[in-house]
């Protein structure tokens, strides 16, 4: 017989579940190549990037989480989230396979994927956020303001030390009405000119509207359960075009709820009232008793926003935020976890203590490491300069080579005497002795995405 605890674990779902959405990393490549590791695997701090993920979300106590990864990932993923991660007791972790062929394709699809898996509230995250936010700093907020949706904004860490992104987005103008901490506009700046469009409606039913432009989305969102309903009826409306239908989370999803807030028109024309009424929503249904405010004066949904700015946040999805990010990690990473017990370092090398050394790997003498994250079971020659850069598993760093702002990816080899700057090199690659790439002079850069692996 089970004990009145247990049968109340049985019969009642999880306060929130918790979706992580592994995608390709296209803007990573050639870091996520088929030789070198998926997105999720890939090292940040010297551990897998989705081991970030689900410590947080085992530290803010979610114990059924899914992972979406496409086919042909989902098998080295599944492997180590099944085999090497150590959940804690209780928890348990799920990877769906997403394919790859699909018309629609993109986060949307992923998350309609997992509809009859979500029995609650969920967060919805990606793969390649890293922050140090405590996860009561959302949670709280969206249990106490229990909207429809919450999406965590942050302001891009600013460090001068590091190299200039190339390859980073241009951002958002999201608006916000603080007063009651919604987010009520959001716009990708490619998608405006000369002047920002504000819709009447919009500035008639938020009159107090701040916009900002040096807010990110962090791709960390809770969503109400009915609106996993809601979006899969949309993908599968027969009377809307495929190319029309929404792909995207960030892009199609949050904008459209977004837009809702000021819009009783649009949620007219979605139906959104049938999913509202379908959801036991305790603070709409005692608004129903208010004598001052009746419930259809305000279309029902809302957006929070969450704003995090005082600690690390931020996205490991193009080549330098990747980068970047790793170095940001080592200011949190204990004194204790720097360097590995089974790492072999020559007394007379340098070791700055911005940087970390992973198990059995082995630095021969009078080496500098400067901000350098070097990997497990990497063999790093005599004299050899690391500054800025990232070196996965398995490489080989041979005599007097200078590394600086580089990626090397699982077995890369830099044979001796090279010099690289701004470098990534795929797996399995070999740079031959006395090489030299300084900002991708000589098209040595080039040469290394092209020919990989050969």
């Amino acid at each position: 017989m089970l004990s009145i605890d247990e049968a109340v674990k049985v019969s009642s779902p999880a306060e929130f579940q918790a979706v992580v959405l592994a995608g390709h990393g296209q803007q990573l490549y050639p870091l996520t190549q088929p030789e070198n590791l998926p997105k999720a695997l890939l090292p940040i701090a010297n551990k897998p990037m989705i081991y970030h993920q689900l410590q947080w979300l085992e530290s803010a106590n979610i114990r059924d989480i899914i992972v979406v990864a496409y086919k042909s990932e989902k098998q080295k993923i599944g492997d180590y989230v099944h085999k090497v991660y150590e959940a804690s007791a209780g928890t348990k972790i799920d990877v769906v396979a997403q394919d790859e062929g699909s018309k629609i394709g993109g986060t949307a699809e992923a998350l309609s994927l997992v509809k009859d898996k979500i029995k609650s509230d969920f967060v919805l995250m990606s793969c390649d956020l890293i922050t140090d936010m405590p996860p009561h700093h959302i949670l709280d907020t969206h249990r106490v303001i229990n909207p429809t949706a919450s999406a965590l904004l942050y302001e891009a860490v600013k460090n001068d030390d590091a190299p200039k992104p190339k390859d980073e987005d241009d951002g958002q103008f999201i608006g916000i009405d603080h007063t009651s901490c919604r987010l009520v506009y959001m716009k990708s700046k490619d998608d405006v000119a000369d002047e920002l469009p504000l819709r009447t409606s919009l500035l008639r039913r938020f009159p107090l509207l701040n916009i900002h432009t040096q807010l990110k989305d962090g791709h960390l969102y809770i969503f109400k359960r009915w609106v996993i309903d809601y979006l899969v009826k949309t993908l599968r409306a027969t009377n809307v075009k495929d190319e029309d239908k929404p792909t995207s989370i960030r892009v199609d999803l949050l904008p459209t709820l977004v837009k809702m807030q000021s819009s009783n028109k649009i949620c007219k024309q979605e139906g959104i009232e049938k999913f509202l009424a379908s959801s036991h929503d305790p603070f709409r249904e005692a608004r129903s008793f208010s004598t001052t405010q009746k419930i259809g004066e305000e279309p029902g949904i809302f957006c929070a926003a969450v704003m995090y700015r005082e600690g690390l946040c931020g996205r490991a999805n193009t080549i330098a935020s990747y980068g970047e990010m790793n170095r940001l990690m080592t200011k949190v990473v204990g004194e204790d976890e720097r360097i590995a017990a089974s790492a072999k370092i020559s007394p007379k090398t340098q070791v700055g203590s911005d940087s970390l050394v992973g198990d059995s790997t082995s630095i021969g003498e009078r080496c500098a490491l400067k901000k350098a994250i070097i990997g497990s079971h990497c063999q790093i020659g005599r004299n050899v300069k690391i500054i800025n850069s990232v070196i996965m598993d398995y490489a080989v760093v041979e005599d007097n080579v200078k590394l600086e702002n580089c990626i090397l990816c699982t077995h890369a080899k830099v044979q001796e005497k090279a010099l690289l700057k701004d470098c990534e090199v795929g797996a399995n690659f070999v740079v031959e002795k006395e090489s030299k790439s300084k900002n991708g002079s000589n098209n040595y850069q080039v040469l290394i995405w092209i020919f990989k692996g050969t």
